[in-house]
């Protein structure tokens, strides 16, 4: 039988030099043994009985059985942004349209929720005569069943298109217009936000792209001016000269994000979305960063004080059970919620241990993982990687 048993810990103020890692000297037979601790060990002894001014954090392990390392530096939560419909659908009569929604890592009474909600929509029979008002009426009906659902986790908004020319990018050669952007209307001064961007001709570096950009959660759309208008960008410095009407092209289904609540009861990952009975609208999925989980947009929180902090369990006063939190991450210490913490794993090769009892034999593959606090320039962090590689023999990766 193989277990994988995980020990965690957390160091909240690092040596600048790495000497929190320390190595014994093997003697007797034994080992050289690596020891990770909470302050400086330079103070302590590099033996197995750890001096009383070094506040060790782990248990010594050998050296010679370190597999490999891997590290991951914090990172913010990202919301999942999902299209629907860039590809124009031709609405017909008494067809059924439905979207699912439902997220295959939330759990429902101790169960996962296998089962997306469905949130249909059938066009009458007999249709308005103007492919545009059939599209539209078809994704409003959607948008607002979506809405209304207290089960799924997502914000459904109707995705329009407007075709715009003298698209200029002002900062530098890569900037450009990024999903989730806040854009502003010139005279009307509305708000609205990036979903995405096609061009047809033209570049922004060169001050004259033109082409198609799609827009999504306005603040007063009654408001929007057909007018040959600027839209101004606010982080990329973008200037948009629009020169025609809106037109409701699809939908923007935005996740609520909060992808890994310290409760372990409900859900974990990002929503999945899918379709049946269209012919050409389909899910896209917009990266507004490179990360993934389980391939699929949208970023869990990685070494995030504040979200480190909500990880801790908390147990009823038997100490039967706990209320929230992770029961597995019991730390040494607690995060500093005003920090941000790098996540190193240290690898051991599996071990055997004889269960008398059971009569068969455990291969415990022991993973240690440890928080260490990031600085300004990750220098501190730095050193902290490269004394764990010297120790060790292995490179974080």
């Amino acid at each position: 039988m193989k277990t994988q048993v995980w020990k965690k810990a957390i160091i909240n103020t690092l040596a600048a030099t790495g000497s929190n890692v320390g190595l014994s000297t093997a003697t007797g037979g034994l080992p050289a043994m690596v020891y990770i601790c909470s302050n400086d060990v330079s103070t302590g002894t590099a033996s197995y009985t750890i001096d009383a001014t070094v506040s060790e954090i782990l248990p010594p392990f050998p050296a010679d059985k370190v597999q490999f390392i891997t590290k991951q530096y914090s990172a913010a939560e990202v919301r999942q942004l999902l299209l629907f419909g860039l590809d124009t659908e031709t609405i017909i009569a008494s067809q059924r349209y439905t979207i699912k929604i439902g997220n295959m890592f939330e759990r429902y009474e101790g169960e996962t929720k296998k089962v997306p909600v469905n949130y249909s929509y059938t066009a009458p029979a007999v249709l308005s005569g103007v492919a545009a008002t059939d599209l539209t009426n078809v994704y409003t009906v959607l948008a607002a069943k979506i809405n209304a659902s207290t089960t799924n986790t997502v914000t459904a908004y109707l995705m329009y298109k407007v075709a715009f020319t003298g698209g200029t990018d002002s900062g530098s050669t890569t900037t450009k217009m990024t999903p989730g952007e806040t854009l502003t209307q010139e005279t009307s001064g509305i708000t609205m936000k990036v979903a995405g961007h096609t061009i047809s001709s033209g570049t922004f570096v060169g001050d004259n792209a033109a082409g198609t950009i799609y827009l999504y959660d306005f603040s007063a759309i009654g408001s929007w001016s057909t007018a040959s208008k600027t839209l101004t960008g606010g982080t990329s410095t973008l200037v948009v000269t629009t020169n025609a009407a809106l037109t409701c092209q699809g939908l923007v289904i935005l996740d609520d994000a909060g992808y890994y609540p310290y409760n372990p009861s409900v859900r974990r990952g990002p929503s999945w979305v899918g379709q049946d009975g269209w012919n050409s609208a389909h899910v896209e999925q917009i990266d507004t960063t490179a990360a993934t989980m389980y391939g699929r947009a949208g970023v869990i929180s990685v070494g995030i004080g504040s979200r480190l902090f909500q990880d801790l369990p908390y147990f009823n006063a038997d100490k039967t059970d706990y209320s929230q939190g992770d029961p597995g991450f019991i730390l040494n210490a607690n995060p500093d919620v005003t920090k941000t913490y790098t996540r190193v794993d240290i690898h051991l090769a599996p071990g055997q241990v004889e269960q008398v009892l059971e009569g068969n034999q455990v291969i415990s593959q022991f993973v240690y993982t440890i928080w260490i606090e990031e600085d300004g320039g990750l220098t501190n962090n730095a050193a902290f990687l490269a004394a764990l590689a010297a120790t060790t023999g292995k490179t974080p990766a």
